[in-house]
């Protein structure tokens, strides 16, 4: 007696029409045999998908095997139209049982199952057509379907036309069809160009020639060279050669020279020669000279050259400039003119030339200006509500600095103390007091104060060897000046207005009264702060 599951495949010819109720009646007999009805049939629907998948997979893997062979194992061109491939593309006997053929010619291959009535699933070629879509995993399309000698598509499956070397072949079979080109009926020319260089030839000279031809080679499908090669005629591509060649190349010399040893004649024009130039290949080179032709002449003994009439006459010019800014006096300079008269034997009228000298330094009278006695009695409170002053007192007025009073402006780039130092700190000037008023107010080291103070020092200051060794003696003491006065001090303003002073009376060209300024601020500021700041000597400042 035949299983439940073999009674199940009996039925499945009719799966088109009735395979519901059929399953129906499986269940029904197997739950007189004690199984439970949906048990028996989830098994038998899965043996069928099975047993339909699995014929579908091995015409895909056959066409697949057919394939490669042809493409990539063959040695030569291949085709069939009976059933069964040839032994060498791998064909299976696993294949030839399950009733799967194969066809190949025209590029085409066709693999098919060819019984009518298929093993395990009836006659239903349709659920093998289907199954790879139905039953597989999804990215399959369904297989051909043969009908009428056509490869039908459908269902992501494109139809397939099949040639004519295949007939006969049968109608209704799940099928796959597609077109396969045999590398060996498939021929493609390739041409490459080869090149071919050579020397010079006899008598030649240069880099040679070059010749190019093309050559024409037959390759199939898979690349492989195919026959003989045809190859083209040589064509010149590269002409570098020359014939050897002589010429010859002419050259002028001149011939001139005035009487006059060693000469006594006088000899003008120019003389041809020429010499053969011969390139070849190994190299180029150069004949002996030869004479062509002259143009030059000689004339008869010249006369000696005429000695021309000279005379000379000296003038002397004198003038006087004055001294410089700050000096009394002039300076006086002088100078020689030579007027000189030639006349040769041909001239009508002697030539007159007028030649100058250099100024030179005849005297100089300058005398440093005297300078301002500013030793007067007052000595008090230098500008009115100051340092050690008292209201209404001329801060104007300076006398002779003491022993060790600095004066005028010794600003400098040096080194600095100000009011925001405090302890005698500086950013680097060596202004000290004025850098300090400046940056107190936020000007920067090249403002107007800064600036002004800095030509006086550099002018008016430097001027007299006394006035440079007070800004000397300033740099000794001002730091110690500026780090005694304490942050915020009232001094700071009063020393800015002083300073201030001394700048309005720079601009309007008032040196001396801007020095008188400037005397009696520092005066002061030394009689009021150095006991604080202790005694210092000329070396304590010193520029960093």
């Amino acid at each position: 007696m035949k299983s439940q599951a073999t009674m199940g495949r009996r039925f499945k010819p009719f799966r088109r029409t009735g395979r519901e109720v059929l399953l129906l009646a499986g269940a029904s007999l197997a739950v007189l045999a004690g199984a439970p009805a949906h048990a028996q049939v989830a098994q038998d629907e899965r043996v069928y998908r099975q047993e339909a998948l699995a014929h579908a997979r091995s015409i895909e893997a056959a066409w697949r095997r057919l394939e490669t062979f042809i493409i990539e194992e063959s040695a030569g061109p291949t085709d069939w139209s009976g059933g069964s491939p040839p032994a060498a593309t791998g064909w299976q006997a696993e294949w030839t049982l399950r009733g799967i053929e194969a066809r190949y010619c025209e590029n085409t291959l066709l693999v098919f199952l060819a019984p009518e009535r298929l093993k395990g699933t009836g006659t239903d070629h349709r659920t093998v057509h289907a199954a790879p879509l139905a039953y597989g995993d999804g990215r399959d399309p369904a297989l051909h379907w043969l009908e009428n000698g056509r490869a039908e598509g459908g269902a992501g499956r494109a139809s397939v036309a099949l040639p004519a070397c295949m007939s006969p072949l049968p109608s209704g079979r799940a099928a796959l069809a597609g077109m396969v080109r045999d590398p060996f009926l498939h021929m493609s020319d390739r041409i490459a160009r080869e090149r071919r260089e050579e020397d010079c030839g006899t008598g030649e000279h240069g880099d040679g020639r070059t010749y190019v031809r093309e050559v024409t080679r037959a390759h199939n499908g898979r690349g492989d060279p195919v026959g003989d090669p045809m190859e083209g005629p040589w064509e010149l591509s590269i002409d570098l050669c020359r014939h050897d060649y002589s010429h010859w190349e002419h050259y002028a010399l001149e011939c001139h020279w005035d009487a006059g040893p060693p000469h006594n004649r006088r000899m003008e024009g120019r003389e041809v020669w020429r010499r053969l130039r011969t390139v070849t290949a190994a190299g180029e080179s150069l004949g002996p000279p030869e004479f062509v032709s002259t143009s030059c002449w000689t004339g008869g003994a010249l006369p000696p050259p005429p000695v021309p009439e000279i005379s000379e006459t000296d003038q002397e010019e004198t003038k006087t400039e004055a001294c410089a800014a700050g000096y009394t006096g002039s300076i006086g300079y002088r100078r020689t003119v030579t007027l000189r008269s030639t006349r040769f034997p041909w001239d009508a009228a002697p030539v007159t030339q007028t030649i100058y000298g250099d100024w030179t330094l005849a005297r100089d009278d300058c005398v440093a200006e005297p300078e301002p006695d500013f030793r007067g009695p007052d000595h008090g409170d230098p500008g009115g509500d100051g340092p050690g002053g008292t209201a209404g007192s001329s801060g104007d007025s300076c006398g002779g600095p003491p022993p060790g009073s600095p004066v005028g402006d010794v600003c400098s780039a040096d080194g600095s103390v100000g009011p925001g130092a405090g302890n005698g700190g500086g950013d680097g000037g060596g202004c000290f007091l004025t850098t300090a008023v400046a940056e107190w107010r936020g000007e920067s080291d090249n403002g107007p104060t800064l600036t002004a103070l800095r030509a006086f020092r550099d002018g008016y200051m430097m001027r007299t060897p006394e006035r440079r060794a007070l800004v000397t003696e300033y740099y000794a003491i001002a730091p110690a000046i500026s780090a005694a006065i304490p942050v915020g001090h009232a001094d700071w303003k009063w020393i800015a207005a002083r300073i201030d002073a001394a700048v309005a009376a720079i601009a309007e060209g008032a040196g001396d009264e801007a020095f008188c300024i400037y005397v009696a601020m520092v005066r002061r500021l030394q009689e009021r702060w150095m006991p604080a700041a202790g005694p210092a000597s000329l070396h304590d400042g010193g520029r960093a």
